[in-house]
């Protein structure tokens, strides 16, 4: 659901079809190692104006205006900016799971400042794998991994 979202986001969605053909286009997986396959984020995004759930996240309760604490139908949630999983296998690829909870302000930048907040999200999302890989002691190259995916948000960011 992408509710107020929706009219500003819908630039971003096709920017991020795009961020995938460049991370098609230009990751290495052969240079970085069989450790790790993948991240998994989930995206979710506030939708105040949806008629049949409207709902604003919060990255902490101070953070809520207090209008919309007293109000009779006080419709938002609470949730940490990112909430990391735990490094998973299923059928034979290691991935990482992460959720990334935008406020309705996400929605209300424009196309460039979204991009440079995901760009920022998936770079936090690849230092928390290097973080979680490193404790396993894997051989997976993050340095590598890391290096082409600054490289592909930066080609992304241009335009």
């Amino acid at each position: 659901m992408l509710g107020q979202s929706r009219p500003r986001l819908i630039a971003l969605i096709a920017s991020l079809e795009r961020l995938k053909a460049l991370l098609i286009a230009h990751s290495r997986p052969e240079a970085y190692g069989n450790d790790f396959a993948y991240v998994a984020w989930q995206w979710l995004f506030s939708h105040v104006d949806d008629e049949n759930l409207p709902a604003e996240y919060y990255h902490a309760e101070a953070d809520v205006p207090e209008a919309q604490r007293a109000s009779h139908r006080p419709a938002y949630w609470i949730r940490p900016a990112y909430q990391v999983g735990r490094l998973t296998v299923a059928k034979y690829e290691t991935r990482l799971s992460i959720r990334r909870h935008y406020t309705t302000a996400f929605a209300r930048m424009d196309l460039v400042q979204q991009q440079a907040q995901m760009a920022t999200d998936m770079l936090y999302g690849a230092a928390a794998v290097r973080k979680k890989l490193q404790a396993k002691g894997s051989a997976y190259d993050c340095d590598a991994w890391q290096h082409d995916l600054q490289m592909i948000l930066n080609l992304w960011q241009q335009g």
